[in-house]
């Protein structure tokens, strides 16, 4: 298998921003409403555990998607179509 040296630096970009502990996609989903609740408030400093989530969500499609959908979802709620 062979890679183009675009694939090679986007693996590059990925794997320089890896941590020792990281949370996986399941952590992440399971924190998904407490990190739009508490990073809505730009006074309010993430806590380790939110942290993590957020690094999580700045190399996941998957989860970037589900954070969509919950800020669409919460919206909606908020004002709902007349």
């Amino acid at each position: 298998m062979s890679f183009t040296r675009r694939q090679l630096e986007m693996l590059g970009s990925v794997l320089k921003r890896t941590r020792d502990f990281e949370y996986d996609c399941d952590d992440v989903l399971g924190k998904l409403a407490e990190y739009l609740e508490t990073s809505a408030d730009e006074t309010v400093e993430l806590n380790r555990e939110l942290l993590l989530t957020q690094a999580h969500l700045e190399i996941c499609p998957e989860c970037q998607e589900e954070l969509e959908a919950l800020e669409a979802a919460c919206e909606a709620v908020e004002k709902p179509e007349e």
